[in-house]
């Protein structure tokens, strides 16, 4: 997951298999999701930052951050896919 940043004392959440999931830790490449609440996640699975049935808003993600919504919708890399839904 490129571009996510790291703040420290911060905790973000993702979805997978529907679960909401802790970040651990951020790197330049990587960030690292603690999977310990899904333990049937596996290598491919979709991982959902905000939106669609994650539940988890550029609101939620802005405020974990410290950063507006704005600030954080600019902050993700160009090189993160992004899909919209409709």
């Amino acid at each position: 997951m490129f571009g996510v940043q790291a703040v420290e004392g911060q905790t973000a959440e993702v979805v997978v298999r529907g679960v909401r999931l802790p970040i651990v830790a951020t790197s330049l490449e990587y960030t690292t999701i603690d999977l310990t609440g899904c333990p049937e996640a596996g290598l491919g699975d979709e991982v959902t930052l905000m939106g669609g049935d994650a539940g988890i808003s550029i609101e939620d993600w802005a405020g974990c951050f410290g950063v507006s919504p704005l600030e954080m919708l600019c902050s993700i890399g160009g090189r993160m896919p992004s899909v919209v839904v409709e």
